[in-house]
This record gives structure tokens, sequence and C-alpha cells, in this order.
């Protein structure tokens, strides 16, 4: 898949996309709110935890995706990205839940 590049002096469109399994809510958020002014989207791939993370995803108007087992990171950052990609997005961020 080829994908036309910015044009010169264009921002590029930047996508968040955050790992996480079992984690720290308040270290979460704060994490969230330092990175959501820095990008347009953000993607949360929870890896199998029972935390919900609806309210978050809510708040931070994220993509939510639930892949009810631990997969491992690479397959979840692989999801994150094809999210990112159908939605568009030039650049991709990785970033673990903490």
């Amino acid at each position: 898949m080829t994908q036309t590049p910015p044009s010169p002096g264009a921002r590029p469109r930047v996508c968040g996309v955050v790992i996480t399994f079992h984690p720290d809510i308040p270290a979460l958020t704060r994490m969230l709110e330092l990175i959501a002014p820095q990008i347009e989207k953000l993607v949360i791939v929870d890896n199998g935890s029972d935390t919900d993370l609806t309210a978050i995803a809510e708040r931070f108007d994220a993509h939510l995706e639930l892949l009810g087992e631990n997969f491992g990171i690479a397959h979840a950052q692989n999801v994150g990205i094809g999210i990112a990609k159908i939605q568009g997005f030039d650049q991709v961020l990785l970033l673990d839940q903490d």
C-alpha cells in the first residue's frame, strides 16, 4: 500500500496507539492527558485485561479496541497501526500504558 506523502509544509496526521494490559488507571490517565494535545487521534488497544476502559476512552475520544486475551505487544501494535491506517493517518506514535 503506497500513500501520498503530505504536501511540503503540511502537518502530518499523527495517531497515538496505546497498548494496555491491566493498566494503572491514574497513570494511564495522566499519560493520555499529556499526549492527547499533541496528536490528532488516540487508539487504545487492550491486550486482554479485565479493566473497563470505556470511560477513559470516552474522556479522550479514543477508539477502544478490546482483544479479549493477551496476544502480545507486537500483535496489539499491529492492530492499532491497522486502525490508524484505515482512518487515513500518516504517522503512528506507539506507546505503552506506562
